[in-house]
């Protein structure tokens, strides 16, 4: 980020933290602090994906600099913890609040942190009383790196672990991310972290409870039904210990942690920075919808190998995946990494391969303040967005045999997918060939991992947000959508333009409190809670 982008987005920050108004109702005035030739120099030197719309920003005026009643804060708390009727008695005055929202916002999220002494935190549980209700006896250990301050923002890294048991009994996998191994090797995620501006938690994949029907026994729990919940549900847990910056969130995982993130890369897509993969696998996916997701591949050339009918690796995480995921990506012109090391399933050591080593390419992807990850920022009012329902890795179960049907991921940023077609979206699909024979060198080397398309019911939105309060949204298969809008993205005074596969219509953004709380619910993410909803129907547009 540049130095005059950063000093905008602080800018608007502090002058958007209280903006608000009404259609035909405000006489709120325009900040002059922000013309347009300032507008216009933060848009050409600012992030990709970024735009600072040159409608400028709102003075809310002094009421706006003091903090919200305790009655609002109270009601609002009370409609988060309530559900049905009760919720619905609720909800008068935070549909009546309109102004100063955001400031309502602070008060609900953490904002007051502890501190913490620095150093390595073991066989930790939830702190959080509804999250430890949920999944107390799933531990995690983290690290809290020594310039960690509670005064100041810091990212977070979950660090998904290998495996391939299904209970509780993969701890020692999850201590081995966190501190040197047995004879001193290193182990995956660190000492590289303990200089980069992240905590790292290493939490135990989901077992037990956690799992859903006919999958207890199965092998890759980081991309069962649920995971991706349970993944956003640490990301709380850290947001309530610590001063985290939910817009600096990486996922990363090796062998069974790098096939669920091949399987969470698409489902936490907007709750995250960035993606590491390394040693995994994948099977189906919807790769358009990483356009604006940071994705890096990491994976050995020899993770399948056959020395013998009883000394061979299987193919189940070969180097074909990733070089499959590589082409698409590709060929997509979709911005990724693909490091390819000589090695096995492990990590090479750099001493013995100094040029691709595993260990390196987990370097560059980190390499403390600076490396590939350091510029890498979620930005939940970006100008475009991809929404795409559903964002999976395999279909119906067909997930190492195991049968139970995926959850819709109807919600991206400021898009929801409300109601899809009759018809189908395109999948990219790894079709592995092998009739599962290993008796021999010929048998074994008779694999191959094919590229094909598969048509899957669902829907697609491609998104975008210019200046001048214009939307334009191109569908795919989607019959009904809502787009969600915070003042710092638009005029709320004056009508939205938005385009749906090219017709046109106006409609009013009014901002309020309850529609801040029901944005936040979509993907409990106090960054991505939006203060008014548009509802589309497609056929409006047509």
């Amino acid at each position: 980020m540049s130095r005059a982008t950063a000093w905008l987005l602080a800018a608007w920050s502090l002058v958007a933290l209280s903006c608000t108004g009404h259609i035909g109702g405000s006489d709120l005035e325009r900040d002059a602090s922000l013309d347009a030739a300032t507008v216009d120099a933060a848009n050409a030197n600012g992030d990709s994906g970024t735009t600072y719309f040159d409608g400028g920003s709102f003075d809310a005026g002094p009421e706006c600099m003091t903090a919200p009643s305790a009655e609002i804060v109270a009601t609002a708390r009370a409609w988060l913890a309530a559900s049905g009727s009760e919720r619905v008695a609720l909800e008068a005055p935070l549909r009546a609040y309109t102004s100063c929202i955001d400031s309502v916002v602070h008060e609900l999220r953490p904002h007051a942190f502890p501190s913490v002494a620095p150093g390595d935190y073991f066989d930790q549980t939830y702190e959080t009383p509804e999250l430890f209700e949920k999944q107390g006896d799933h531990h995690f250990n983290f690290h809290v790196p020594s310039f960690y301050s509670p005064d100041t923002p810091i990212g977070l890294v979950i660090w998904m672990h290998g495996g391939g048991s299904h209970d509780d009994t993969e701890w020692s996998w999850v201590m081995q991310n966190m501190h040197p191994w047995e004879g001193g090797k290193r182990c995956y995620a660190r000492p590289e972290l303990d200089e980069a501006p992240y905590i790292l938690v290493v939490p135990i994949a989901p077992f037990g409870h956690l799992l859903p029907a006919g999958a207890e026994a199965h092998a890759s729990r980081w991309n069962v039904i649920g995971a991706d919940v349970y993944l956003m549900n640490i990301i709380e847990e850290f947001e309530h210990r610590f001063n985290i910056d939910t817009n600096h969130v990486v996922l990363a995982g090796h062998s069974m942690g790098g096939v669920g993130a091949y399987h969470q890369v698409f489902r936490l897509a907007d709750r995250v920075a960035a993606v590491f993969t390394s040693a995994g696998a994948w099977n189906m996916g919807p790769w358009e919808a990483l356009r604006y997701t940071p994705f890096y591949l990491h994976h050995g050339t020899d993770d399948s190998y056959w020395n013998s009918p009883s000394d061979y690796r299987w193919h189940g995480t070969d180097v074909a995946y990733p070089r499959l995921a590589d082409e698409i990506l590709s060929g997509l012109g979709i911005d990724h990494v693909y490091w390819e090391f000589v090695g096995g399933h492990g990590w090479s050591d750099a001493a013995e391969d100094p040029l691709h080593s595993g260990e390196l390419g987990w370097s560059e992807f980190v390499d403390g303040a600076g490396g590939w990850l350091a510029d890498k920022v979620r930005d939940p009012y970006r100008a475009d967005v991809v929404a795409v329902t559903p964002r999976t890795s395999y279909l119906h179960g067909g997930n190492f045999g195991v049968e139970w049907d995926e959850t819709p991921t109807p919600d991206t940023m400021w898009l929801t997918i409300r109601r899809v077609g009759s018809g189908t979206i395109p999948f990219d699909v790894a079709n592995n060939v092998h009739d599962g024979d290993y008796s021999t060198h010929e048998a074994w080397a008779d694999f191959s991992v094919q590229h094909e398309v598969e048509n899957v019911a669902g829907g697609m939105i491609h998104g975008h947000l210019a200046s001048g309060n214009v939307v334009t949204l191109t569908t795919d298969n989607v019959e009904e959508l809502s787009v969600w809008l915070h003042p710092r993205m638009v005029d709320a005074r004056l009508p939205i333009h938005v385009s749906v596969d090219g017709v046109s219509h106006d409609y009013p953004c009014a901002p309020t409190l309850l529609d801040t709380l029901r944005s936040f619910e979509r993907r409990r993410d106090w960054s991505m809670s939006y203060q008014c909803e548009v509802r589309i129907n497609v056929s409006d547009h047509r």
